[in-house]
Parts: C-alpha cells; sequence; structure tokens
C-alpha cells in the first residue's frame, strides 16, 4: 500500500532529526575527547631519564614546598615519571639518595636528565618551566649580584677603622637594600607574565639583609594579584608581615623559658644589660663559624648572648653546644612560646637585638654593629 506524502514527509523529518543528533554527537566527541585532552595539561609532568641503570631499584622522592605533593617511586630502570597538579606555581625538591634538586615547577612538561653518577654525586639536565625564566631574569642573577655587594660592605664594615667610616658603610648597606628591593618592583610592574611572583616576593623575606624592611615587601606585596595574594606564598608573605610588625623597633621583648640545665628564667632577670637573641642550628656552617667572634664579644661582659636552637634532635643540640664551648645561655625554640614563630625566623643565623630596657634595637645585627655597642 502507498503511503501518503505527509506520512512520507513525517518519516523523512524523523530522518533528518536522527541524523542531526547523529551528526551532532560526531561534532561533539573531538570536543569531549579535546575536553578531557585539555584536562589532562592542565597538570604537570616531570619525565626523568637515566643513561644508565646504575641507581635502579632506588628510590626517588618528590615534594612541593606547598606541601600539595608528596610521591615517591621505586627505579626499576633507566626512567622515572612524576604527575600530578599544583594549584600555584612552586620548588620542587627532587631527592635521590643524599642528593637533592631543587627546580620551580608549574603545570607543565618537564624533562629532567640524570648524568654522570658516581656514588652521590650526579649532574642534571632539564627543559625548564615555564616561570623559570622569571625567576631566573627577574630575580636569581641581581639577586646574586645583590648578596656579593652586601658580603663585601659587611667585610668593609669588619675592617672600618672608626665609626664615622662604619657609619657610612651601614647607610650604603641601607642604599643597597632599599635599591635592589625597588628594582625588583620595577620589574614587575613592567612585566607581562607575572607567574611565580609571589615565590620571588617571598624569597625576598628571607633574602640575606632584607628582613628589616617590612614596608617595601608589603609595597611589594600589594602589587600581587589577588589570587597570589591567597595562595600558600601570599599567606607565608602576610604572616612575615604580621610578625615583622609585631616584632619592630621599640617592643617590648619578654618571655619566660628554659634553658639546656632545665633552668627557669624570663628576659627581665637580664634588663640592664643588653641581650642578643641568637638563633642557630648544629647544622648550619655560618652558625657555628660566627661562634669564635660571639665568644669575644661575650667576654667584655657588655652583652648577653641567648643562643636559640632550632634543631629538631634535642640530644644533637644538647651534646653539640657544650664541644662547641657556648659558655652563654642555651635555649631550645619550643618554649612556652614557639620562638621561631614568635620572632619569624625563616632560616639562620638570625639574631634580635634588645637593649637594656627590654625593647627591641635591632634584627639581623652584624658583628661589626655588635662590636661598636660594646666598644
Amino acid at each position: 500500500m502507498r503511503k501518503s506524502v505527509p506520512a512520507v514527509l513525517c518519516m523523512y523529518s524523523m530522518l533528518i532529526s536522527a541524523l542531526k543528533k547523529n551528526l551532532l554527537w560526531i561534532y561533539l566527541l573531538p570536543v569531549v575527547v579535546l575536553g578531557f585532552q585539555k584536562q589532562e595539561s592542565q597538570g604537570f609532568g616531570i619525565r626523568g631519564i637515566f643513561p644508565y641503570d646504575s641507581i635502579a631499584d632506588k628510590q626517588i622522592v618528590l615534594i612541593t614546598q606547598t606541601r600539595e605533593i608528596s610521591d615517591t617511586l621505586t627505579v626499576t630502570s633507566n626512567n622515572f615519571y612524576f604527575e600530578g597538579v599544583v594549584s600555584e606555581p612552586t620548588y620542587a625538591t627532587l631527592i635521590i639518595g643524599q642528593k637533592r634538586f631543587r627546580f620551580p615547577l608549574t603545570n607543565d612538561r618537564i624533562k629532567i636528565v640524570i648524568k654522570n653518577i658516581q656514588r652521590t654525586e650526579y649532574t642534571v639536565e632539564y627543559t625548564k618551566s615555564k616561570i623559570s625564566d622569571n625567576l631566573d631574569r627577574y630575580f636569581k642573577v641581581d639577586s646574586e649580584n645583590y648578596s656579593d655587594t652586601y658580603k663585601s660592605l659587611l667585610s668593609e664594615g669588619l675592617n672600618a677603622k672608626d665609626d664615622i667610616e662604619k657609619m657610612l658603610i651601614e647607610a650604603k648597606k641601607d642604599s643597597l637594600i632599599a635599591g635592589f628591593i625597588n628594582k625588583c618592583i620595577s620589574k614587575y610592574r613592567n612585566s607581562n607574565d607575572r607567574d611565580g611572583y609571589a615565590m620571588i616576593v617571598y624569597d625576598l623575606t628571607d633574602l640575606f639583609g632584607t628582613k628589616n624592611y617590612p614596608e617595601k615587601v608589603d609595597e611589594f606585596y600589594k602589587l600581587l594579584p589577588a589570587e597570589q595574594q591567597r595562595g600558600f606564598y601570599g599567606k607565608k608573605i602576610q604572616a612575615y608581615l604580621n610578625q615583622s610588625y609585631k616584632v619592630a623597633v621599640g617592643k617590648y621583648i619578654n618571655f619566660k623559658f628554659s634553658d639546656i640545665h632545665n633552668h627557669e628564667k624570663t628576659l627581665k632577670d637580664y634588663q640592664g644589660k643588653y641581650v642578643l637573641l641568637e638563633f642557630w642550628a648544629t647544622w648550619c656552617g655560618p652558625c657555628i663559624q660566627l661562634i669564635p667572634d660571639l665568644k669575644r664579644i661575650y667576654q667584655s661582659g657588655k652583652l648577653e648572648i641567648i643562643s636559640i636552637s632550632i634543631d629538631e634532635d634535642l640530644e644533637k643540640w644538647k651534646n653539640k653546644t657544650p664541644q662547641l664551648g657556648m659558655d652563654w645561655i642555651n635555649i631550645h625554640f619550643k618554649q612556652q612560646d614557639n620562638l621561631k614563630d614568635k620572632f619569624f625566623v625563616n632560616g639562620v643565623p638570625y639574631n634580635v637585638l634588645l637593649s637594656r630596657d627590654g625593647t627591641l634595637l635591632k634584627t639581623n645585627v652584624t658583628l661589626s654593629e655588635l662590636e661598636t655597642l660594646i666598644n
């Protein structure tokens, strides 16, 4: 029986509709697949290659400074692969045996080639992440030049002939620090690519000589985009700023503590003398190099020294302290207050100088400044 025209048109319409639906799925399928591929590419991938199997069956650990990633692989061949997602650019560390390789990481692809392996020694080549150029061009070279000049001025201060020369050197140091931070700020303002810049501002808070300039760090911090201020490094910077303003020049400092011999005391017990709170650790080479100079300054009788260890190994601290002849007060940072947090200690050596009335005079005091004080 012959179908009517309306029926044929109806079937034709249904066929076209079905084709359209199928065509829609045909068009959508690549979009969906690409969408998943794009999602995968939003994470990082670190492919490592060994030229031979000399460290097979050893573990390789990947840790990010943000602690988002902490992963361990056992190498059974001449390659390894880490993948994941970081919420913001961060520093990452590969740990192989006793060796560590630190590098900036963001969500991109990195290839690492490990060469010349001899026991714990090896060299590393890697394709740089997107933020490496920022960190190198914008901060690394300038900070190295700055550190060299700052150390040179420290040496000049130690060899200064009189107080006037020392004052001139201090003025040069102040100018150097302010100039360096201003240069960083200027580069940031003129940059189109600002990935990883919160890492740089955070590094500024711990760079030799910059600890006493929270106002400049604050100026730089306020230029960062809101998402970077809210991130891991942004929160660290804000904590530094809060602590820096709390531990400010002129602020009265006092706390109770128990020394290495379990004697209970307070800072107030030492009013009438200058007091140097010297943060250190048994594993810190520069800290130990300072001890002979601290002994000489301590023997003047004009300055009380309280060394505050940030060691986690209490027994090592208790054994090492008498070996080094540190005959002044020695305490651990974990007291009623966490002294490491109270004074925002990111690294050692670091110190805080208190006046005779217990108020803060300065942080990160140099040997030349201490010598001027006791003379």
